[in-house]
């Protein structure tokens, strides 16, 4: 995991990479790109998750992948966590090739620096549904790697962070529910995470 992770984004990781290889993958499924947004001057907690909209390969997935950061940035917080399936999203970029690697990948960016950790896999299908696509799938992990800082990004990555970081920046609370309402029309899942007062 990435070095400065907080007890909130450790665990919010966690959760996403545990629901992925064990529900996900084995069924033939890859997780669509997700961004979960955190504030660490209110506490160190979760603020909300944004999961991509459908998208077609290739330039509209482009658009859809980095405006998750411009809707990201209408949640509002300081650090984000990026959650991918690397075989998934070079294949909706740049369509289908064996030789993309198979990796649930893991960004921490805050407003200044990025931190990228790839959690590679290897999937063989052991059975077939009717319809052609995979039915059980066993998945076999290998050693994540190393984090890299400021690790190089595919585009639509890279454009995420700008989109989200320049939304922080240029702050407005009217814009921010207008951005987040017309993201969810769009098709993206939205969600904000309810704090208990005690």
């Amino acid at each position: 995991m990435p070095p400065e992770l907080t007890a909130a984004m450790e665990a919010t990781a966690a959760a996403v990479f545990n629901a992925a290889t064990t529900t996900l993958l084995p069924q033939g499924l890859s997780p669509s790109p997700q961004v979960f947004v955190f504030d660490r001057l209110g506490g160190d907690r979760l603020v909300g998750q944004v999961t991509c909209r459908p998208y077609r390969r290739g330039q509209d997935a482009a658009v859809a992948i980095a405006e998750l950061g411009r809707i990201a940035a209408g949640v509002v917080g300081t650090d984000l966590l990026v959650f991918w399936e690397e075989f998934n999203l070079r294949t909706s970029l740049y369509g289908s090739s064996e030789q993309h690697p198979k990796a649930l990948v893991i960004l921490q960016a805050t407003l200044q620096s990025h931190f990228l950790t790839w959690f590679p896999f290897e999937s063989d299908v052991l059975s077939w549904r009717a319809n052609g696509l995979p039915d059980d799938v066993r998945i076999r992990r290998g050693a994540p790697t190393d984090t890299v800082e400021g690790a190089q990004l595919s585009e639509p990555i890279y454009r995420l962070l700008g989109l989200w970081r320049a939304g922080i920046v240029a702050y407005d609370f009217d814009e921010c529910r207008r951005i987040v309402t017309s993201a969810v029309k769009d098709g993206y899942d939205v969600s904000f995470v309810t704090q208990s007062h005690d």
